[in-house]
């Protein structure tokens, strides 16, 4: 939700229109891999599979004892 306000602000000021044309592109796309959007648009069951409840939750990779927590090892390993 964010990012739709900063990309309006962005073409509000400065009238670019390719932040809005990218966020119109990617949050439906984010949306649509979403496992609630799954269940509750495309039917999905959600006893199994990805979908299954309780969801799956993606740890960040410093919350392993054996990974030396920084912000470099953070933000390399997201790329």
């Amino acid at each position: 939700m964010l990012s739709v306000v900063i990309s309006g602000g962005i073409h509000y000021k400065w009238g670019m229109v390719h932040p809005l044309l990218i966020q119109a592109v990617l949050q439906p796309m984010n949306a649509l891999g979403d496992p609630l959007a799954q269940i509750w648009l495309m039917g999905s069951d959600d006893t199994k599979g990805s979908t299954k409840r309780p969801f799956a939750v993606d740890k960040p990779p410093c919350e392993s004892p054996m990974l030396a927590c920084s912000w470099e090892s953070w933000v390399f390993a997201t790329l």
